[in-house]
């Protein structure tokens, strides 16, 4: 896994259309694995693919399964 550069507000990239997913494979689970990393890494709550220069229709979040149990 990688970490990936998150693209800033004002990037040109974030106002394009996204291609749709059509294949499922390998590769596509690697960027998602990179995406979760840097989305856990920045401490964001979601992430989409324009956001790490992906020009892809998807998107990850984060949910409370993903964090660690709070110790009282």
């Amino acid at each position: 896994m990688a970490l990936r550069t998150i693209v800033q507000d004002g990037d040109p990239i974030l106002k394009k259309v996204c291609r749709p997913v059509t294949k499922f494979d390998d590769r596509l689970g690697t960027l998602l694995d990179d995406m979760k990393e840097t989305l856990l890494d920045a401490n964001g709550l979601g992430l989409a693919g324009p956001q790490v220069g992906m020009m892809r229709r998807l998107f990850i979040c984060l949910d409370d399964r993903d964090l660690p149990e709070e110790v009282p």
